[in-house]
């Protein structure tokens, strides 16, 4: 990454080319053993915190969906009221999906979906979601890491929390 100083105040500044009218952003690489490697954060995922606690209705749920166009959804939603909360955005700010792999981890009562503790190819979506069957408390405390795939190098690292509570 490039910087420059405008009095106090450091900016990234950014290369870009223009390929037949459109604009791309241009990624420095490396070259780590004989393999290019782009170089910077190529993922902005954001600490995640979703549920519901609702004494009225018995049974919901609270998940988190990695898709492989780039994108999250997080929501939770107690069963036939709507949706109760849910955060979205995008994860991948450069690159493409084949170029990173995922790992949730954690505690607490054990969600259903991708398998935990294992890293996995982003190039399909991967999905957890804790599923209350009502009149208990069900959280799952995590941390969701990106790499670029194939090497062990973590380039973010983000809180994950998924609660549901009924009564």
């Amino acid at each position: 990454m490039s910087y420059v100083k405008d009095g106090s105040t450091w900016y990234n500044v950014a290369t870009y080319i223009n390929d037949s009218g459109t604009w791309w952003l241009t990624l420095p690489y490396i070259n780590d053993s004989g393999t290019w490697k782009p170089v910077g954060l190529l993922v902005t995922m954001p600490n995640i915190d979703v549920g519901f606690s609702d004494p009225f209705f018995g049974s919901g749920f609270a998940t988190l969906a990695i898709s492989s166009a780039g994108t999250y959804a997080a929501s939770s939603d107690t069963t036939g009221t709507g949706e109760y909360g849910a955060d979205s955005g995008t994860w991948m700010t450069a690159g493409t999906n084949t170029d990173f792999e995922v790992r949730l981890t954690g505690t607490g009562d054990t969600p259903s979906g991708r398998a935990l503790n294992t890293w996995l190819a982003t190039s399909t979506t991967r999905s957890w979601t804790i599923t209350n069957p009502g009149s208990t408390t069900m959280v799952f405390i995590g941390t969701l890491e990106f790499r670029i795939a194939g090497d062990s190098t973590v380039i973010s690292t983000s809180s994950v929390t998924l609660n549901t509570t009924s009564s």
